[in-house]
């Protein structure tokens, strides 16, 4: 942290604002998340027994046996598009559940982002989106209070087309893209 502090609002260091959002980010990383989601889960799924048979068909159809589960068979079934209903599971789970609390904040572009048709966010402004929220919201998601992994396949029920499972995806690694499903309703 002293090297952080020392380079703070120089040209090669962070500025206040990076700092802060930054910080928070570690904070929040290091807290209860691993163990909140998976308590969370597993509550869900004893909750609703239709989806854990269907989730333990997957499964077992995958892994024939427990010594065929293990992280070369897991990283390669994933490679290959397998697991697609445990990472529904498990997506869900975060949605109802989300493993971080308050807000994600980042911080805006110097040069500033547009949000929508809207709304312009000046530059280096810390923004968040808290996902509980956007989790919750009927707008984003129909029947938000309700677990429904299907939401999440490739394929969903004609009831969840329209569910907006990027609402809760406040920053896309790959960009500055904001989804503000809430403002905009």
């Amino acid at each position: 942290m002293t090297h952080v502090q020392k380079h703070l609002n120089q040209p090669s260091g962070l500025t206040h604002a990076q700092l802060y959002s930054t910080t928070s980010q570690i904070i929040i990383g290091g807290s209860e998340t691993t163990s909140t989601i998976l308590s969370a889960t597993l509550y869900l799924l004893l909750s609703h027994p239709s989806t854990l048979s269907t989730l333990q068909q997957e499964l077992r159809a995958l892994f024939p046996s427990s010594s065929s589960i293990n992280i070369q068979n897991i990283n390669r079934l994933t490679a290959e598009g397998e697991l697609k209903y445990l990472h529904a599971v498990i997506q869900e789970g975060m949605r109802l559940y989300a493993p971080t609390p308050g807000n994600l904040t980042r911080v805006t572009p110097t040069e500033g982002i547009q949000v929508g048709e809207k709304w312009f966010v000046p530059g280096d402004t810390l923004v968040g989106v808290n996902l509980h929220a956007a989790a919750r919201y009927e707008h984003n998601f129909r029947d938000a209070a309700a677990f429904i992994p299907e939401r999440w396949l490739s394929n969903p029920p004609s009831a969840h087309i329209h569910d907006k499972l990027k609402a809760i995806q406040p920053v896309r690694p790959s960009s500055f893209s904001f989804s503000f499903s809430i403002a905009n309703a």
